[in-house]
Parts: structure tokens; C-alpha cells; sequence
């Protein structure tokens, strides 16, 4: 069951392709419906139910998993960078524009390029004999 894209017909792709259209095409013409995401979440349910009926049928829930685990890792991944660029704060009366944000964005590289492992300042003596 490694060429599970072998086995399973051409037609198992239109669940993704009306998934697809649904994202694309909702908010045009149903707008207030797609505006609630809990049903986003049931029109997601209900194109997604036929693929997992189809794993089960084959028995072979090992793409379906390794996907998932994906996922998370991915959405992991995001909130770290979230997480990370949240602890940017810049005092004073700065305007926000553009230019401002690249060049603070570095700054934070910058301090750390002269800190070692240990947290030493590169020019502290004292702190680097030991």
C-alpha cells in the first residue's frame, strides 16, 4: 500500500478540488455564511469525511498520520516565530513605517552576534577566563 496514489481513482481528487472552489468561490457569493468558522469547519468535515472513508477502506491511515503530525509541527513552527517576533519592543516616540521595521528587525542579531554560549559579552574579560 506505499502507491496509495496508484490505487485510488482519479475521481478521489475532486473532494480537494471542491474544497478548493468552496474557499474560493463562499465568501463571493454566500458571504455571511462563510463569515462564521464554524461553518467553515463543517463544509471542511463534510468534503474531508469521503478521503478518510476511502484510508479506511484501504486500512492504510499511514499518509493520513504522517500528515497530521505534519501539521502540528508546522503549526508549531508558527507559533514560535509568533512567539519570538512578540518579544520585539522598541521605546520612544518611533513613527511606524516600513523603513523603521527593517531596520529594527536586526538589532536584536546584532546584540547577540557579540554574546557567546554562556551569555558573555565578548569584551568582558572577567566573564570569559572563567
Amino acid at each position: 500500500m506505499e502507491n496509495l496514489g496508484q490505487i485510488l481513482p482519479f475521481w478521489t481528487v475532486s473532494f480537494f478540488v471542491v474544497l478548493l472552489l468552496s474557499i474560493a468561490i463562499f465568501p463571493l457569493t454566500h458571504g455571511r455564511f462563510w463569515e462564521s468558522n464554524r461553518n467553515k469547519a463543517i463544509v471542511s468535515a463534510v468534503l474531508s469525511l469521503p478521503v478518510v472513508i476511502l484510508f479506511w477502506h484501504y486500512n492504510h491511515f499511514d499518509p493520513l498520520i504522517h500528515e497530521i503530525k505534519e501539521y502540528f509541527s508546522f503549526i508549531i513552527l508558527l507559533a514560535s516565530l509568533f512567539i519570538i517576533s512578540g518579544g520585539i519592543f522598541l521605546r520612544g516616540d518611533i513613527e511606524a513605517t516600513p523603513e523603521i521595521t527593517r531596520s529594527s528587525l536586526p538589532s536584536g542579531d546584532h546584540r547577540q552576534y557579540f554574546r557567546d554560549n554562556r551569555g558573555c559579552n565578548a569584551f568582558d574579560k572577567a566573564c570569559l577566563k572563567n
